[in-house]
């Protein structure tokens, strides 16, 4: 069985944005002064820590400040960062990688050329909201380019697209895809699972695999001539608690007694499968005969990286390929 699935990777902290909370900060114009170089002299934090052989008339033009005078002028100063007008609408994050900076570089460049709406980092992600108001998490300089040219998804090799955490909104149409199936969080923001499939794949929702209180959304897929097999599509939010992990399973469960033999899951389950010894899907997908395809790192922190994105099946054939990019 041939099947060609686009996964988006996911790069976060272990934490979960609290509701209608925007992560970094949004900076807005102000006339107040920023601190000038002048201001912030030489620092001299107390006479005991001048050189024994410092001769104190070379000292006379120094100002002597406390911590506290450096800790309040810091203060002011990053407080006033955030009144630049050129910042306006850009949030800004130290939670990056190296190559992820550049990317938010030429994010921050494009608003200011008018090409983009605003800009904002949160754990390690990119948001882009173009001037139409339509969003796109980006990691990579192409995928920004694409965004901005308006070019996403051109590939006519991909056949079925999945996020987890999607910013799309529910009336986004792809061309040659059908209506997205989603699964829409109503209570607060975040999460949302959507997958996208090609118009000329026979898919229909299996609502019935869909445990109240899981994030998912599972399809049934028929390629051409191929036996029909299971997709199922899972976002387990950080810090989750046990029992979503029992629901999880179930659901695992109800997809295992249907008669269709092949069953792929992917997702992003917050379980770092480079720790093995401690990941708690790895009990329960080993539990019903799948193997787990993803062995690059999909997470990436400011010193860690780790593999919580996965791609789970119980037929060792129906995986050619999993690329992480």
């Amino acid at each position: 069985m041939s099947k060609t699935i686009s996964s988006q990777k996911r790069r976060r902290h272990s934490t979960e944005p609290s509701p209608g909370k925007s992560q970094g900060f949004s900076v807005k114009p102000s006339s107040k002064k920023l601190i000038t170089d002048n201001e912030f002299k030489t620092v001299t934090m107390s006479k005991q820590s001048q050189p024994p052989d410092s001769n104190p008339s070379t000292q006379s033009n120094q100002s002597i400040f406390t911590d506290n005078d450096v800790n309040r002028l810091a203060q002011a100063a990053t407080k006033n960062i955030r009144n630049i007008p050129d910042l306006h609408g850009i949030g800004i994050s130290q939670d990056l990688t190296k190559a992820r900076s550049r990317v938010a570089s030429l994010a921050r460049e494009a608003v200011r050329k008018g090409k983009l709406k605003s800009t904002s980092v949160w754990d390690g992600k990119i948001f882009l909201t173009a001037i139409n108001d339509d969003k796109r998490i980006v990691s990579t300089e192409s995928e920004l380019k694409d965004f901005i040219n308006g070019n996403q998804f051109q590939d006519e090799h991909l056949d079925i697209l999945r996020f987890t955490e999607t910013w799309l909104k529910p009336d986004v149409l792809l061309d040659n895809f059908v209506k997205p199936f989603r699964y829409d969080r109503v209570e607060r923001v975040g999460g949302e699972v959507a997958v996208h499939v090609k118009s000329y794949l026979s898919a229909k929702r299996r609502c019935d695999l869909e445990v109240n209180g899981v994030e998912s959304v599972w399809l049934e897929l028929k390629l051409k001539q191929n036996r029909p097999f299971l997709l199922g599509t899972f976002y387990r939010p950080p810090n989750s608690p046990q029992h979503l992990l029992n629901l999880i399973e179930h659901s695992f469960d109800l997809a295992s007694d249907t008669c269709i033999e092949t069953i792929l899951i992917v997702g992003d389950f917050d379980d770092d499968q480079m720790n093995p010894r401690q990941s708690k899907m790895k009990e329960i997908f080993t539990r019903y005969g799948m193997t787990q395809f993803v062995e690059e790192p999909t997470n990436f922190c400011e010193n860690s990286a780790s593999v919580i994105d996965l791609v789970l099946s119980n037929n060792s054939n129906a995986v050619d390929l999993v690329h992480v990019g």
